[in-house]
């Protein structure tokens, strides 16, 4: 199958559940796709992206991948380094709050953020449209990241969090991060009330499909 730039034609399927896999297989199928299930252990990352590239076109991936030493790192950080390297890939899981704050800060790197029930054929290749002209430097509206002011509610260092308003951001939602995900000078600033600048897709139409870049002092 042409999709855009690329010809897809195998996709792997990574996920520590042997039965998802199969289910996530049939999917595959009726997109006219091969679905490869990858059995676990699973190499490092490096290793493990090296062999997609040899052996599939892309890739879709579950979160929880360290349940039973399936792998030694989970789903976003894959997805990362298979996009890194070019790979298109969809990161298809459920999540809660606390997920989507491990999630952020590979967000850059995620195209496609995805639950297990709306993955079907076409949402397949949707996503994988989206993947593929991104790496090809066409990024949709709601991932472009643009300057924008951040407004620190609240830190709390005991729980390694801060929670930030986007002023510029169309939905009011207070909007959880992760302080070891903030570089070190501007957390050091970081105060209820203070502000700071950072680059946002700002774009984006949920919460958990925010990432922040370059950050900045006010």
């Amino acid at each position: 199958m042409q999709v855009l730039s690329r010809r897809v034609d195998r996709v792997a399927i990574v996920d520590d559940d042997e039965f998802a896999r199969e289910s996530w297989a049939f999917t595959i199928e009726d997109a006219d796709l091969e679905g490869v299930g990858e059995e676990g252990p699973l190499p490092s990352i490096d290793e493990f992206t090296a062999h997609v590239a040899d052996t599939a076109d892309a890739v879709v991936c579950d979160w929880q991948l360290k349940v039973s030493n399936y792998a030694q790192y989970n789903g976003e950080q894959l997805v990362a380094s298979l996009y890194q390297s070019g790979i298109p890939a969809l990161l298809c899981t459920r999540w809660d709050k606390a997920r989507v704050d491990e999630i952020r800060s590979y967000r850059q790197y995620i195209p496609v953020l995805m639950r297990p029930d709306e993955l079907n054929p076409d949402s397949l290749v949707d996503g994988l449209s989206t993947a593929i002209a991104e790496l090809d430097g066409e990024l949709q509206p709601e991932r472009r990241p643009w300057r924008t002011l951040v407004r620190v509610v609240e830190v709390y260092e005991d729980e390694g969090r801060a929670y930030v308003e986007i002023p510029a951001w169309p939905l009011s939602e207070i909007i959880t991060l992760r302080l070891p995900d903030i570089p070190v000078p501007i957390r050091q600033l970081m105060a209820a009330g203070s502000r700071c600048h950072a680059k946002v897709n700002i774009g984006a139409e949920r919460s958990e499909d925010l990432y922040f870049l370059d950050w900045e002092p006010e």
